[in-house]
């Protein structure tokens, strides 16, 4: 099954449960986005995106059963219903990074972490960082974040981001950053752009 077709399953079973498609898909877009312009890192160029996708989409299905802890709701989920063209491994990474979308961070003992060999800890560890932060892009669920551009300085990641009133958006990633921050050690700022910013910047 090629990755086109994974992503459908994924879509099938999003759609079953969601609740906000559209702040769905706006996580999605931009945790790729951001993925794309990290690839380059040491720790992140040997990942594959279809994991990351796979979670953003489903990371808030959990909220199908409840609100509260909906980041355990969704890895129930996950495991419960599978998806199709992942093995279980994969299945248990996607889970696993849904799981850990928000509050707490992935820990050695934490039995559904713990459980995963050392090489795909470290895909959900990265996974997770960018999810939280692509999610508190979309904060107020209204899709304002139009475009990311990443410049890393150093040990600073510079977000650069084009859209409208992101004051909301800036405070939830910055609240969100700290798993991407300790995992590739670097440190991650968030600029807001105006859109003749933004082309400056992509030049």
């Amino acid at each position: 099954m090629n990755t086109i077709e994974k992503i459908q399953g994924v879509l099938a079973l999003r759609d079953r449960f969601a609740i906000d498609i559209p702040h769905s898909n706006q996580v999605r877009r931009l945790a790729k986005s951001i993925f794309d312009q990290l690839e380059e890192l040491p720790m992140c160029n040997r990942e594959d995106p279809v994991y990351l996708i796979a979670s953003a989409l489903l990371h808030d299905v959990g909220q199908w059963i409840d609100q509260e802890q909906h980041e355990k709701h969704s890895r129930a989920l996950i495991l419960r219903h599978g998806l199709p063209g992942f093995n279980d491994l994969e299945l248990r990474v996607i889970a696993c990074i849904a799981r850990y979308h928000r509050r707490t961070n992935p820990e050695v003992w934490h039995p559904e972490f713990a459980d995963l060999p050392a090489e795909w800890q470290n895909t959900v560890r990265i996974a997770a960082g960018i999810l939280r932060i692509a999610d508190g892009l979309d904060e107020q669920h209204q899709n304002t974040v139009q475009n990311i551009d990443i410049q890393i300085e150093g040990q600073t990641a510079h977000f650069y981001l084009t859209g409208t009133n992101l004051g909301n958006e800036i405070k939830a990633a910055i609240l969100k950053r700290e798993l991407l921050e300790e995992t590739l050690q670097l440190q991650c700022k968030f600029i807001a752009l105006n859109s003749a910013e933004s082309k400056n910047i992509r030049s």
